[in-house]
């Protein structure tokens, strides 16, 4: 592998492990102010949470998680080398193999997604090939950029701002306009 393409596996796993932290703080954040505002905006707390029959909420401030395309293109040679070399070792038919890997690897073959593929081939024991082709490290640099709109798409929702608020008056501000988005009047 070239010391480029090494670089962006390494940019890869970093950004997906950023990009967990951060969705699992809009989710911490999303819990906090929805009992922020049951707490000190009752009469206002059904308009935003609608409830499941199992009494669940259904969150209606946090934006959807953003969706990658999952167009069926040509897929990248390297990409399906990888994946054929994944299933040989991961698919349930086989004896002793990981079924959860094998899952995976369908996903991000699916996906496009080169970084989660490779992820995957190191802890199925499966090599990578030292020659990869420029379009692979197009991809690789394609899924990075995914990664970094979502990032960013996370650090844009009103738990992100929660998250990174200073006093209660800054929470205060956030909800109100959260409230005003919704129309409900104050």
């Amino acid at each position: 592998m070239s010391k480029k393409f090494k670089k962006l596996c390494l940019q890869y796993s970093y950004l997906k492990m950023e990009e967990e932290e951060t969705q699992n703080i809009c989710a911490s954040m999303d819990k906090d102010m929805q009992s922020h505002i049951e707490e000190n905006y009752p009469d206002h707390y059904k308009t935003i949470y609608h409830f499941m029959p199992n009494g669940q909420p259904v969150v209606l401030i946090s934006e959807e998680e953003p969706q990658e395309n999952k167009e069926e293109a040509n897929k990248n040679k390297d990409l399906k080398n990888l994946y054929r070399e994944i299933a040989k070792k991961t698919h349930p038919d086989k004896k002793n193999s990981n079924s959860e890997l094998f899952k995976e690897s369908a996903c991000a073959y699916a996906d496009n997604d080169m970084g989660k593929m490779i992820q995957i081939a190191t802890e199925a024991n499966v090599n990578v090939s030292d020659d990869v082709s420029s379009e692979t490290t197009d991809l690789l640099e394609e899924n990075i950029a995914t990664i970094h709109e979502r990032i960013k798409s996370y650090k844009e929702t009103a738990s992100w701002a929660w998250h990174n608020t200073k006093n209660e008056r800054d929470k205060e501000v956030i909800i109100i306009n959260i409230l005003h988005h919704l129309g409900a009047i104050l």
